[in-house]
């Protein structure tokens, strides 16, 4: 019996998803072999973006990709944690090919 995880992901390769956090910035990932993923981030606009740093880590089955600037907020609970939970918001179709809209 096939690994679910490795066949999807297998298939998957050549279809890169991209979905855009509340921030603006815009996480593409792609899954590659053996069902690892790879991630790239493009800061959103705004003056000083492109100097932000992003924490990226996987915790409990979940990618996660999260702004440095955004942090705080999310420590102090001003901002939700999950609004930066990539693989939940690409389970919600918060991706590029389904909507245009921000978590």
């Amino acid at each position: 019996m096939a690994d679910t995880r490795t066949a999807v992901a297998a298939g998957a390769a050549d279809h890169p998803k991209t979905v855009r956090l509340i921030t603006g910035d815009s996480v593409t990932v792609t899954n590659g072999p053996r069902g690892r993923q790879t991630t790239s981030v493009r800061p959103g606009p705004g003056a000083g973006r492109e100097d932000i740093v992003f924490h990226t880590f996987e915790q409990d089955g979940h990618l996660r990709v999260l702004p440095a600037d955004a942090s705080p907020l999310v420590g102090r609970g001003t901002l939700d944690r999950r609004l930066f939970d990539v693989t939940a918001l690409l389970a919600q179709r918060y991706d590029d090919a389904h909507t245009d809209t921000l978590p």
